[in-house]
C-alpha cells in the first residue's frame, strides 16, 4: 500500500491490539474476582496442605476446584484470555525477525534518523531503552507490580517484577531496530489501556467488579499461606500443637482411670 514499515506496523500493532480488548475486559474481570476471593481460595488450600491423610487432601482439593468453578476463577481461563496478546507477539516476533535476516529491501532503507537500517541494531541503544523505560512505567503505574493482593504485599518480588525489564536490557541490545517499533507501541497502548480502565465508571460499564480491600490481618494471613517457608512452619507448629494436646488428653485420661481405680478400692 506504499505506507512506511514504522507507521504499518504501529498501525497493525494497535489494530490487533484493539481486537483483543475483549478478552482484555474478561482478563480483568478475572483478576478482580479472583482478588476478591482469595482469602476463601487461600482457606482452602492451606487446609488440602493441611490434610494427614490422602483421602482428606483428595476432598479439600475437591472443594477447592468446586469453589474455583462456582465464582468461575478457574485459572485455565486466565490462560485462554492472555492468549490474543500472546499471538500476536508470537506472530509479529516471528514474521519481522525471518523479514530481518531476509534483508528485505525495503526494511533496510525503511528506518528514520539514527537508525536508516531497521534490520540491524539500534547504534546508539536509544530503541531498546526506550522500550525497557516504556515496560519499566507500564509496570510501576498499573501493570502486575501494582496489583492489590499478597504478591503487592512482598516487597521484594515486586521489586524484582519492577526493575526486570532493565535485567533484560543487555539481551535487548542486538535485536533489531524493527523489533522495537512493535514493542514500544504494544507498551504504549497497555499504558494507556490500564489508566483508562483505572476509572471505576470504566469498569463498572464492563461489569467489572470492583476490588474490595481486604483487612490488614487477613492480608498477613495470606501471606503466611502463600510463603511455602512460612506455610510449612506454621503447619509444623500445628501438628506438634496437636501431638502435646494428645499427650495431655492421653495423660488426664491415664490419671482419670487411675483415680477411679483408687476410688474403687477405698
Amino acid at each position: 500500500m506504499g505506507v512506511p514499515w514504522i507507521p504499518a506496523i504501529a498501525v497493525a500493532t494497535l489494530t490487533l491490539r484493539l481486537l483483543a480488548i475483549p478478552a482484555y475486559i474478561s482478563m480483568r474481570g478475572f483478576v478482580a474476582r479472583s482478588h476478591n476471593s482469595q482469602p476463601e481460595q487461600v482457606g482452602v488450600q492451606a487446609a488440602a496442605r493441611k490434610a494427614t491423610t490422602q483421602i482428606e487432601k483428595q476432598k479439600r482439593m475437591l472443594e477447592y476446584m468446586t469453589y474455583m468453578r462456582n465464582h468461575n476463577i478457574n485459572p485455565l481461563k486466565a490462560l485462554l484470555y492472555q492468549l490474543p496478546i500472546g499471538l500476536t507477539f508470537i506472530s509479529f516476533f516471528s514474521a519481522l525477525r525471518g523479514m530481518t535476516q531476509a534483508k528485505v529491501p525495503s526494511l533496510v532503507e525503511g528506518g528514520v534518523s539514527w537508525f536508516t537500517d531497521l534490520t540491524v541494531s539500534d547504534p546508539y541503544f536509544i530503541l531498546p531503552t526506550l522500550s525497557c523505560v516504556s515496560l519499566f512505567l507500564l509496570f510501576r503505574f498499573g501493570g502486575a507490580a501494582s496489583e492489590v493482593g499478597p504478591m503487592a504485599e512482598m516487597p521484594y518480588m515486586r521489586k524484582i517484577l519492577l526493575y526486570s525489564p532493565f535485567v533484560m536490557l543487555p539481551f535487548l541490545l542486538p535485536q533489531p531496530s524493527v523489533m522495537f517499533i512493535f514493542w514500544i507501541t504494544s507498551n504504549i497502548f497497555s499504558f494507556t489501556l490500564l489508566q483508562l480502565f483505572k476509572q471505576p465508571g470504566v469498569e463498572r460499564y464492563f461489569g467489572i467488579p470492583e476490588k474490595v480491600r481486604h483487612p490488614q490481618a487477613v492480608m498477613e494471613e495470606m501471606q503466611d499461606m502463600m510463603n511455602p517457608i512460612r506455610m510449612r512452619n506454621k503447619v509444623l507448629r500445628e501438628q506438634r500443637a496437636a501431638e502435646d494436646a494428645k499427650i495431655k488428653v492421653k495423660k488426664h485420661l491415664e490419671e482419670m482411670r487411675k483415680f477411679s481405680q483408687d476410688s474403687k478400692k477405698r
